[in-house]
């Protein structure tokens, strides 16, 4: 009986060793050969889509619309900027609490305006997909002083846009930070 139990705990204690040598060896193999097959997936589906997307026809829709903020600004009315955002967009300004919705985005906006004479936007990337896009880009914003006099800021931005019913788009998340001047 005793040497039974030694010949079982033998056997379970060599089962245990080779466990613990093969299951990191078949992690890895598994782990590298998903990496394997997942990026040749990929490669693949890069090398099907033919067409750049977005397009210059897409990228020049986009350059149009961004050109709403500055006619906003330099005509102090918030209300143009509905065009731009879709009704559940997020606006998340530098340094200020979430907009959430067209009607708090809106209504944020018209509190900043009175005191924004100029901005102009300059798109640096536009990637994504047919239905989303996501732009970067700096920004140069004219400010209103408690002064009086005119401040000029940079801003770095990222714009999310979303591909609408009737084939336009519209921001569903607009984020910008301020940057520090020299």
């Amino acid at each position: 009986m005793v040497l039974r139990m030694i010949e079982v705990t033998f056997s379970q204690l060599k089962f245990k060793i080779m466990m613990r040598l093969i299951v990191p060896f078949l992690f890895l193999f598994l782990l590298v050969s998903g990496f394997t097959i997942g990026s040749k997936h990929f490669e693949t589906a890069a090398q099907e889509k033919e067409v750049e997307f977005p397009d210059a026809g897409v990228k020049k829709q986009i350059a149009a619309k961004s050109l709403l903020w500055n006619k906003a600004c330099r005509n102090s009315d918030a209300g143009i900027l509905k065009e731009l955002y879709d009704v559940n967009a997020h606006y998340l300004p530098n340094d200020d609490q979430s907009y959430h919705g067209i009607e708090e985005i809106l209504a944020s906006w018209e509190a900043s305006i009175p005191y924004l004479k100029g901005m102009k936007l300059q798109m640096e990337s536009l990637e994504g997909t047919k239905d989303l896009l996501y732009e970067t880009g700096t920004g140069h914003v004219s400010v209103l002083g408690g002064d009086g006099e005119v401040m000029d800021l940079t801003v770095k931005y990222v714009n999310v846009w979303k591909l609408q019913e009737d084939g336009s788009y519209k921001v569903v998340i607009d984020t910008y930070n301020n940057v520090q001047p020299e």
